[in-house]
């Protein structure tokens, strides 16, 4: 097992100096990228988004979509007139910063901050299962979303804990401006389906 360390460059001092950070440090990975990335993910749960870098200690009540996970991913162009932020829709960005602390390879699950891109990535490589195909999906699996009435692949995507009596339980963030518990009938149809990394070694795409 390996002990976690986040020492990445933009780490805010808000979220050095919180709970949420002495929870990464207190995992050790067990080098089951399926175990490793929910475990990283529950070390999050009840952080609350932010309107300013000095709420990324997790605690703030704000909703202006300022996190810790979009600082360690980078500032994006959110409405298209040139000016970057940090103060972006983050559920993309939590699933990519587990990935990451969970020592994840991009090449394995490559990162991204916008869940249509990366449903379009995951059908492109074989990795995607419909939610209509039958398919059972497991314990870090990624479960894709999308808001009825929206012309878009995907608008929210969540890590897969696990099924059970035909519901699927799920860690997401971004879920009511916090990193939240959830679960769906798997026959939703909020639910597009699942992207399934090739974590290795566990037969995920047999």
């Amino acid at each position: 097992s390996a002990a976690i360390t986040p020492t990445y460059r933009t780490m805010t001092d808000a979220f050095r100096g919180s709970r949420y950070y002495l929870n990464l440090q207190t995992l050790n990975l067990t080098g089951d990228a399926r175990t490793d990335i929910i475990m990283v993910a529950m070390s999050q749960l009840g952080y609350h988004e932010g309107n300013y870098k000095s709420h990324c200690n997790g605690e703030s009540r704000g909703n202006g979509n300022f996190v810790e996970y979009n600082y360690y991913n980078g500032s994006v162009d959110q409405l298209g007139n040139g000016r970057l932020t940090y103060g972006y829709p983050w559920c993309a960005s939590f699933v990519t910063y587990c990935a990451r602390m969970a020592e994840i390879s991009p090449s394995v699950l490559p990162g991204s901050l916008n869940c249509t891109l990366w449903v379009r990535h995951f059908r492109s490589v074989g990795q995607f299962r419909e939610r209509a195909s039958g398919y059972v999906p497991r314990q870090g699996d990624l479960i894709f979303f999308r808001d009825a009435g929206s012309n878009t692949t995907s608008t929210h995507v969540g890590l897969v804990r696990y099924v059970c009596g035909g519901l699927v339980y799920t860690i997401e963030g971004n879920q009511n401006d916090q990193v939240s518990l959830a679960c769906y009938d798997v026959n939703s149809t909020y639910i597009v389906g699942y992207g399934v990394p090739s974590y290795g070694g566990d037969g995920s795409l047999a």
